[in-house]
């Protein structure tokens, strides 16, 4: 059983990609070389919403959307290890308000998420400081 890797944006939703000439990429789900691990750097999610005339706060609201269906997926296709990069630093020099909606979207999924993660026996780990 294999997992095409291509147009992460297309198949989400979210718009299309910048690279034109994407070639998919098939990776084993089973096997000696089966897919374990995905990193994902979330970036631009604000920018995103300001393109399109929206509060950057929508686009942190479409950004955690994007977020349950890489999870769903991720658990549906057994999945070892998803990283998530979703909070820099610099993150922290934002103005307030979109901290706050940041912060109320990273509550609202863990509580909202609690069962299933439960149910699909996910660990959780927040690194950082």
């Amino acid at each position: 059983m294999f997992f095409k890797f291509f147009n992460l944006r297309k198949w989400l939703g979210t718009g299309a990609s910048k690279n034109r000439n994407e070639t998919p990429v098939e990776v084993p789900l089973a096997g000696k070389n089966q897919l374990r691990h995905v990193a994902i750097i979330m970036d631009g999610n604000g920018r995103w919403a300001q393109q399109r005339g929206l509060p950057r706060a929508a686009g942190h609201r479409e950004g955690a959307r994007t977020v349950e269906k890489i999870v769903a997926e991720s658990v549906r296709i057994g999945l070892e290890n998803l990283t998530l990069y979703c909070f820099s630093h610099e993150n922290w020099k934002r103005p307030a308000l979109e901290l706050n909606a940041i912060m109320q979207l990273l509550e609202h999924f863990m509580v909202s998420s609690r069962q299933s993660i439960m149910e699909n026996r996910v660990r959780l780990r927040v690194i950082g400081r």
